[in-house]
């Protein structure tokens, strides 16, 4: 089996009624040179019956763990990763066809350059009707200081090189949200990222009622991660 170029990884849990939508946007990638690892964090809505016909294509597979979250179940996806690229797609996300191809222009054309993300639609969901609409296009040229305020990449456009896990840690299983800024704060601490400047994401914030921003409390989160940017801070 030869090496892919991208891993992605897509953690999974109690989604079989949309999962199928962001598989299929993996699979219109118009860059097909990539392995779809989607990580079943102890689905309980028989999920494996809504990816079943996805796994037909020999770069897709379904691995499944007990439920522990999902900064669990990315490292799961780190760990069987075989990419020299690691990407990531959430199960309630979609990418623009040319997502991959155009990341892989732009790191190509960079080789020192370790990560990368590009710009997103952030999809709201209208009262009453509970229709998705486009919000706002979301991302920003890149400043280390403003990503300690306030997160604005995206982990559904969000790429790194395989090794850099290796020197700045795993994902943080502890945390209940904010895995994705705590994640990219270390991440970019050590490899600044290379700034793609097209809306190749399509976001969906609360869309669906079972996102983890309408579950969980942030305010826990928020102090954890900025008790970390204050111990990072010091000298």
């Amino acid at each position: 089996m030869t090496t892919p170029l991208f891993s992605i990884i897509m953690p999974v849990w109690n989604r079989s009624g949309i999962v199928r939508r962001a598989i299929a946007s993996v699979g219109k990638q118009q860059f097909t040179d990539y392995e779809l690892i989607i990580v079943d964090d102890g689905s309980t809505d028989r999920l494996e019956d809504s990816v079943a016909p996805f796994l037909r294509d020999e770069r897709i597979c379904l691995v499944r763990i007990p439920h522990r979250g999902v900064g669990a179940a990315r490292n799961e996806g780190l760990r069987l990763a075989r990419g020299t690229w690691i990407a990531y797609l959430d199960s309630d996300n979609t990418w623009d066809p040319a997502y991959l191809s155009r990341m892989h222009a732009a790191l190509a054309g960079s080789p020192e350059i370790r990560t990368a993300y590009c710009r997103f639609n952030q999809f709201n969901r209208l009262p009453v009707l509970h229709i998705p609409y486009l919000w706002k296009i979301g991302g920003e040229p890149f400043g280390y200081e403003k990503l300690l305020e306030e997160n604005f990449i995206d982990i559904n456009t969000f790429v790194h090189a395989r090794e850099c896990s290796n020197e700045t840690g795993p994902w943080d299983e502890t945390l209940k949200r904010l895995v994705d800024w705590d994640f990219i704060i270390r991440m970019t601490a050590r490899y600044p990222p290379l700034y793609v400047a097209e809306p190749l994401v399509n976001y969906y914030y609360q869309v669906h009622g079972d996102s983890i921003s309408s579950r969980e409390p942030i305010g826990p989160a928020l102090e954890a991660v900025r008790e970390k940017i204050r111990r990072m801070k010091k000298p």
